[in-house]
């Protein structure tokens, strides 16, 4: 059992009062909370869609660079094989 004593729209707990009202001070902190919420997950969405976009990016740059390397490697290992022909060419002379 609670020490709760109602008078007209006003609760007494214990030394403490709770009205049942919703000031308009408690309704503009509350919008600018919403508002300031929304402003940050937009801004944290941007920031996502400008890292995935950047990502794409590196991988396209990686990906070339890959097959880069893999002709470059290609190139290298026919030279080599053209030394190597060479070299047993006149180890057999």
């Amino acid at each position: 059992m609670s020490k709760a004593k109602e008078y007209n729209s006003e609760v007494i707990v214990a030394g403490w009062h709770l009205k049942k009202e919703v000031t308009i001070g408690q309704l503009v902190t509350l919008i600018c909370i919403l508002v300031s919420g929304l402003w940050w997950a937009s801004s944290v969405e941007s920031r996502l869609v400008h890292l995935s976009d950047e990502d794409r990016r590196i991988e396209q740059k990686q990906d070339l660079h890959q097959k880069q390397l893999e002709r470059i490697l290609g190139r290298i290992e026919r030279k080599q094989d053209k030394l190597f022909d060479k070299l047993d060419k006149k180890a057999d002379k």
